[in-house]
């Protein structure tokens, strides 16, 4: 209590309700979907990654043991979990693939991932993320920016790739099928003009917060981004 934003703690409660949710009423009706199984298992994640920031604040705060080391798996997290979020866009409605071919854009997103991980986590410029001020695993040995960079770059790229399917669905479908992508696109919308707003604001107020700690330009440019592509993959 009181050693995060409140600001990111009800934005993060309300997107994992309304995710679990959405998961739960999935598979009360069909057991087997993999959307539902995928979304309630995103919120599980979120929820880990959560506990281990929750874990390495009360640590700085009572000098609990694991407290970087908690810290670091949270900021590192986030990228992890926009795969989920690739293959939600690839499986939806029905659980499956529109055709085995669209598997290599899943496993690109994992890679881009997997670079936009290594690059973030390992960085000096991300001490603003700890309550330290510094990275204790950060390393000047690899090209953080340009793995970021990179793997940001596929993540987009691989992202906007996942939503044609939608777009071919959309096109072909008939009935109930055509109204679950007229919701699934209204979400959509709604996600992508709000969250350029909440994740600036987060940036925000986490500059403010740690304004005595004087980070970098670049680490804030990243933090805003990791609030902004945080909220996206819990929101789906």
């Amino acid at each position: 209590m009181g050693l995060e934003l409140q600001y990111d703690t009800l934005l993060y409660a309300v997107l994992a309700s309304g995710m679990v949710g959405a998961g739960a009423l999935i598979l009360t009706r069909y057991p087997r979907h993999a959307v539902g199984w995928l979304l309630c298992g995103n919120v599980i994640t979120s929820a880990a990654s959560d506990l281990a920031q929750g874990w390495g604040l009360r640590a700085a705060a009572l000098d609990w043991p694991g407290g970087p080391v908690a810290e670091w798996i949270s900021a590192a997290s986030w990228a992890l979990q926009a795969p989920a979020l690739i293959l939600i866009f690839l499986l939806f409605p029905d659980g499956r693939l529109p055709g085995r071919r669209w598997w290599s854009v899943l496993a690109v997103g994992v890679a881009g991932a997997l670079l936009a991980t290594v690059g973030w986590s390992l960085d000096p410029d991300t001490g603003s993320e700890f309550v330290a001020g510094r990275n204790q695993f950060a390393t000047t040995r690899l090209p953080t920016d340009l793995l970021f960079a990179v793997g940001l770059a596929i993540l987009a790229v691989t992202m906007v790739l996942s939503v044609l399917p939608l777009i071919l669905r959309f096109c072909r479908a008939r009935g109930i099928e055509r109204q679950q992508l007229k919701w699934f696109a209204f979400a959509g919308v709604v996600i992508v003009t709000t969250l350029p707003i909440s994740g600036s604001y987060s940036g925000t107020c986490r500059r403010c917060a740690c304004s005595r700690r004087s980070p970098s330009s670049p680490s804030r440019l990243r933090s805003a981004w990791r609030s902004c592509a945080t909220a996206s993959t819990t929101s789906t």
